[in-house]
């Protein structure tokens, strides 16, 4: 099935947005030295959301062209509500590139309707709870993931001090230091991502079921993970 850009309302908004945002970048440029100066940090945030922008575009076409996305789900509430709130993220945030990867990949999994429908509710929660949370966060959560996934592939024990688990998503993560992933941490048990301290044994160690991942810290980065890259 061929993508028909005309028809295809969210290619004609996000090309639309794009080209507004490059408009704007080329006004910026030719004003006058002081307004230059006043504008660069708006310059740089809207020449980073602009390049995201493009690299979106790309992949919702190849989505459409290879018929990986029905035609009507673009006129779901669902698929207005989670374009809105990306396009709300590029606007008013500071766009980062590890969020904005898992808010784009969120968005497609919703797409193709493989994993939930078009009434669900989980991907406006998912898209909106990653924008609550830091890149740092979300880089922990994903490191906590993936050591999960191999710990379960080894039948390795997912019990452990909290120090020991700290230094394991520090390393993991790239992130180095043990006190920046503690950060991270409370922001993901604040919004309920992974479990918190309460539960230790006698020897200080954290009942680490799922390497510390609540069902629902667990339900999103399965939905994450889904995700396809979809070659030319």
């Amino acid at each position: 099935m061929g993508t028909d850009e005309k028809k295809d309302d969210t290619f004609s908004i996000v090309r639309h947005t794009h080209k507004s945002l490059t408009e704007g970048l080329t006004g910026i440029i030719s004003s006058k030295s002081q307004e230059w100066f006043l504008s660069i940090g708006y310059l740089l945030q809207r020449t980073r959301a602009s390049d995201f922008l493009a690299t979106f575009l790309k992949e919702w076409g190849k989505y459409r062209e290879k018929g990986r996305i029905p035609d009507d789900y673009l006129e779901t509430e669902q698929h207005k509500e989670c374009l809105q709130e990306i396009l709300d993220y590029l606007d008013r945030a500071l766009p980062d590139e590890i969020t904005f990867n898992v808010l784009k990949k969120i968005f497609i999994v919703a797409s193709t309707e493989n994993l939930t429908t078009r009434e669900s509710l989980l991907p406006q929660h998912y898209i909106r709870i990653i924008r609550k949370i830091s890149s740092g966060a979300v880089l922990t959560l994903s490191t906590t993931y993936h050591i999960f996934k191999e710990e379960i592939a080894q039948n390795i024990c997912q019990r452990c001090s909290a120090i020991e688990w700290l230094d394991k998503i520090a390393e993991r993560s790239g992130l180095l230091y043990p006190q920046l992933v503690e950060n991270y941490e409370e922001e993901l048990i604040k919004h309920k991502l992974i479990t918190d301290r309460l539960n230790q044994d006698v020897q200080g160690r954290i009942m680490a079921e799922n390497n510390r991942l609540t069902s629902f810290g667990l339900s999103l980065c399965a939905y994450i993970e889904n995700y396809e890259y979809v070659a030319e």
